[in-house]
């Protein structure tokens, strides 16, 4: 259990209330201050826990060193936050970029793993090991307030509006990029907590990989792929396979006490052709398909995006681009209760990027998608549209920058939505900019919300509206000792929260706009490169609650620690990984689940230029902690395990 000493979240609802950026600066040398202090607190009481020196050290060294980052991780390039490329430097939104040769370095073996490793603000509770269902919180907003793009494509199932997360192959990305904050005034649905950008492997001409892994629970992996092409059209393949028994995904079970196992092969290509200087075209595909055990049953998956986009650069000012493409989510549930549900989301975005100015830049753009579910439950409405049009000003004088962008939606299920987003960047010199933001969002009702059909205990509801929010964030971004430190507070206002109420009048429990929540929050990032040293720490603060009840928003931790560490010896290379999270509220079936603290380590050899030997032992102390509970019991998570690789690139 972690302790608090600091009442960072009184005087947070102060700062979050403050416009000016020049009071906000001088609020954020106290808040750093207060920060370092809380961060020693929360060590000590995660690592007295451990009971480990070697847990220990890390912290320590870097206590002196980890404050920083080098020019390399601020010219990381970024779409996302502003549809238009930016390094991360110089864009004013709160972001995480990993890449692939971070993804290699960390030897995870999920998407879950790595988020949940590596980003700041970011939070999972899994339903048990590899392949179980899992909830992404991005601020302490619901894993339905997320917008996931796979090569731009808006990527979650249709009938609950979630992403599949333990489906997408993680040996077929090429980067993610996490932007925490409201998105929703240029991407409309989700964009409530942030946004999940993942872009497929591509590599370049003549590159080709492989790896073959063991582990525990009998985990197997393989993935192989390459590109190859000229200067003006590339092609790249690339598959893997993934499988494991598992462990028995439950505490206590009524049906089932075995193993619960998982398998994925998935495949992606790409093409990329430039006709000229003016004109280009990409496609890519990703396919994934497996099975996924559980007590009661299984049930086997498909997931597959497309997208196709064409650029034109019809003047040196002007660029206009046009994708295309769809995301399907299919599963056959074998169980007591067998379904079958088949998503689909169909889209058109047409894009164009204007240079008005020396420092300005005009973006109008507009989207059309179409949603439809075939399923064997019979929903009352099986198909819905939505047209979108953004717009978005950027620009920048001597001192300031600043993002201003508009968006309205017209949904056929509950009408036109409006939404907006103002950023301001000062630059205070000596490498230091102070940002402000005040962002709209929303979240559309889904397929099981609206169209569920009416049963004896249950219906949908097509009344339903959006659920809304307001998001008010100061941010503040320095190079210190060479390097960055950069910091965010923010506090996020949600109403017409859809909670299901027992409706009198029709004898049924039915999903209505009944809640409102407010989430105050805090996060503290620090990376640096040394040489041949890489170290990354973050931590996060959150105070998310019911605003009717008080309660605690049920599966977030308020307070984690996340440390990151590589070292390259040469030929040798060691790192290790730290999260520490405090206790967190649960639904129903638990109180609270307890904080716990877990560390894993790495290790590579280079045999040659190509060819590596890699090693990982995960929860090394072997930590019993769990992050979500259920009717039959707690959910496991993993205990000690071990994985063997053979790579080459």
């Amino acid at each position: 259990m972690f302790t608090t000493t600091v009442p960072i979240y009184k005087h947070g609802k102060v700062i979050l209330l403050l416009i000016s950026l020049d009071t906000g600066l001088k609020l954020f040398k106290l808040t750093t201050r207060w920060v370092w202090s809380l961060e020693c607190i929360i060590l000590m009481n995660c690592f007295n826990r451990s009971h480990s020196i070697a847990a220990v050290l890390p912290i320590l060294f870097i206590s002196h060193t980890a404050i920083a980052e080098t020019t390399t991780e601020l010219e990381k390039v970024v779409v996302t936050a502003s549809r238009v490329a930016q390094t991360v430097d110089e864009t004013l939104a709160a972001v995480t970029v990993i890449t692939r040769e971070e993804i290699d370095k960390s030897q995870v073996n999920s998407v879950v793993d790595l988020l949940r490793k590596y980003s700041p603000g970011v939070d999972f509770s899994v339903s048990g090991g590899q392949g179980k269902a899992s909830s992404l919180y991005i601020r302490g907003t619901s894993s339905s307030h997320v917008l996931v793009l796979i090569d731009g494509i808006r990527s979650s199932s249709v009938s609950n509006g979630q992403m599949a997360w333990s489906s997408l192959p993680l040996g077929l990305i090429e980067n993610i990029e996490i932007v925490r904050g409201s998105r929703s005034s240029l991407y409309g649905s989700q964009a409530i907590g942030g946004i999940v950008s993942i872009t497929t492997r591509k590599g370049k001409a003549g590159s080709w990989h492989g790896s073959i892994s063991a582990g525990s629970d009998n985990t197997k992996k393989i993935t192989a792929g390459g590109s190859f092409g000229n200067k003006k059209t590339l092609f790249s393949i690339n598959a893997s396979r993934f499988s494991t028994d598992g462990f028995d995904a439950l505490t206590s079970s009524s049906s089932d006490d075995d193993d619960d196992g998982y398998s994925n092969k998935a495949l992606n290509i790409g093409m990329k052709h430039q006709f000229n200087n003016k004109i280009g075209l990409s496609f890519n595909a990703l396919h994934a398909e497996g099975t996924n055990e559980y007590d009661d049953g299984s049930n086997d998956f498909v997931q597959r995006n497309l997208a196709l986009k064409l650029n034109h650069n019809i003047t040196e000012n002007w660029l206009s681009s046009i994708m295309v493409g769809e995301y399907r989510d299919e599963t056959e549930i074998f169980s007591s209760f067998p379904n079958t549900y088949n998503t689909k989301r169909q889209q058109v975005d047409w894009k164009h990027d204007l240079s008005i100015g020396e420092n300005t830049s005009l973006i109008l753009g507009a989207d059309i998608q179409r949603d439809e579910l075939d399923s064997t439950v019979d929903y009352s409405k099986k198909k819905k549209d939505n047209l979108g049009f953004y717009t978005e000003l950027m620009g920048a004088t001597a001192q300031y920058n600043y993002q201003v962008s508009l968006r309205t939606d017209d949904d056929s299920s509950f009408g036109k939505h409006t939404t907006g987003n103002l950023s301001i960047g000062r630059d205070l010199g000596l490498n230091s900019r102070l940002t402000a933001s005040y962002g709209t969002a929303f979240k559309a009702p889904t397929f099981n919300e609206l169209y569920w059909p009416s049963s004896i205990f249950y219906s949908g509801n097509a009344l339903l509206k959006p659920e809304k929010s307001k998001t008010l964030e100061i941010g503040f971004r320095t190079n210190i000792r060479n390097g960055l430190l950069s910091a965010n507070i923010f506090r996020t206002d949600i109403t017409n929260l859809i909670g299901s109420v027992y409706n009198p009048t029709i004898a049924q429990t039915q999903p209505q706009n009944i809640n409102k929540a407010r989430i105050d929050g805090m996060e503290l990032d620090f990376t640096k490169n040394l040489q041949q040293l890489k170290v990354n720490t973050n931590l996060t603060l959150l105070n998310p609650r019911d605003k009717e009840t008080g309660d605690l928003l049920a599966n977030r931790a308020k307070q984690t620690l996340k440390l990151n560490l590589d070292r390259d010896f040469g030929k040798v290379s060691l790192g290790g990984s730290i999260i520490a999270q405090s206790k967190r509220a649960q639904s129903a079936f638990s109180s609270e689940l307890a904080g716990y603290a877990t560390t894993d380590l790495r290790a590579g050899y280079k045999v040659n230029k190509h060819i590596q030997l890699k090693a990982q032992v995960n929860n090394v102390f072997d930590k019993e902690y769990y992050t979500r509970s259920g009717f039959n019991g707690l959910y496991n998570t993993p205990d000690r395990n071990v994985m063997l690789t053979l790579s080459y690139q």
